[in-house]
């Protein structure tokens, strides 16, 4: 019944191919106020605190205080923050997961402060931008699965940080990031800390 959503952008034309708010009547609006009316309109007791400024390293503290759960939901191509931000779960004790629509498939990463670190397995320090980008791409789909199908290899440009995303991946990452954390949260099963699908 608690959220806290962060994100500076308004919505846009090229956003209708994979998020759930961007419509017509939405284009030009802010995000954050966008998805807590939807919330609202479900749940009209939900409580959701809005950070229309997005993740800074200057709010990382007030965006994490009471979280139980942190859900990764920057854009592929922002690390630093989202280097900082699992980091800072870390030391709070924050389990914290990345989703990533790779193709029509998903990637699926949990942190806890008990396993291996986001560091350690993206190994990005001491890396030029442009390797990040890569290490977290591989870090994601190492097995690169979703190749086969990939129909014009050009629209993959990580330097110029241009991705081509489907609706597919991007439902079946929503769907599965909140089938885990509901998992995770109320304790029921096994989460698996990698999963690859």
């Amino acid at each position: 019944g608690k959220f806290t959503i962060a994100d500076p952008d308004v919505f846009e034309v090229a956003n209708f191919n994979r998020q759930v708010g961007a419509l017509i009547s939405t284009l030009d609006q802010p995000k954050v106020e966008v998805l807590a009316r939807m919330a609202k309109d479900i749940n009209p007791e939900v409580e959701i605190a809005e950070f229309p400024a997005g993740v800074t390293p200057q709010n990382l503290d007030e965006f994490l205080r009471g979280a139980d759960l942190f859900i990764d939901g920057f854009d592929f191509f922002v690390i630093d923050i989202r280097r900082q931000a699992f980091a800072r779960c870390r030391e709070l004790g924050i389990p914290a997961l990345t989703a990533a629509p790779v193709g029509m498939g998903v990637a699926f990463l949990l942190f806890t402060k008990d396993g291996m670190k986001f560091e350690d397995y993206f190994r990005f320090e001491g890396k030029t931008e442009l390797r990040q980008y890569i290490n977290f791409l591989m870090g994601l789909a190492p097995s690169g699965m979703h190749r086969a199908y990939l129909v014009d290899p050009t629209r993959l440009d990580v330097a110029r940080r241009k991705a081509p995303s489907t609706i597919i991946g991007v439902q079946l990452c929503a769907s599965f990031t909140a089938a885990q954390a509901v998992k995770f949260l109320l304790g029921r099963g096994e989460v698996k800390q990698c999963f690859r699908w």
